[in-house]
């Protein structure tokens, strides 16, 4: 009989093992999020092809604007003619039904509208209010075309 229980034993601790490795190959990695996916598309540096205010395109006032977008919630700018793009800043998300599923809030409380989303093209839309002054003239709806 010790050898029945031996033979039971090991059948038992052979078949634990093969139910162990069959549910353990069985698990796939966690999907990436919309969010995650939404990240990896805008992260990175893109540069203006076109920027419009109230659909009129401006030519000359952001040559070599770019923008570098990170991960970490974070962007850069050059050429952004700040306040229209703080040169840096943080951001939160705000999810949208859009194509994108999500738009930026800057930490200046502006938020930017994430038209069109694809690897290699962004055109990013917000309304600037200015608090007046000189400055006026830039309000409007601004219109960022953007490459990767």
């Amino acid at each position: 009989t010790s050898t029945n229980m031996k033979t039971f034993t090991l059948t038992i601790v052979a078949i634990a093992v093969i139910i162990i490795m069959t549910t353990l190959s069985g698990c796939k990695p966690d999907e990436p999020t919309a969010e995650e996916l939404f990240f990896e598309k805008t992260s990175g540096s893109w540069t203006a092809t076109m920027v419009s205010v109230d659909n009129t395109v401006l030519e000359g006032a952001f040559d070599g604007f770019a923008i570098t977008i990170k991960t970490d919630r974070t962007y850069t700018t050059s050429n952004g003619h700040a306040p229209i793009w703080p040169a840096s800043g943080t951001f939160t998300t705000k999810a949208v039904t859009s194509t994108a599923g999500f738009n930026f809030v800057r930490s200046d409380g502006v938020e930017v509208e994430v038209v069109e989303l694809t690897e290699n093209d962004l055109i990013l839309r917000f309304d600037y209010v200015s608090p007046g002054g000189r400055k006026s003239s830039v309000s409007g709806g601004y219109r960022f075309e953007l490459i990767k």
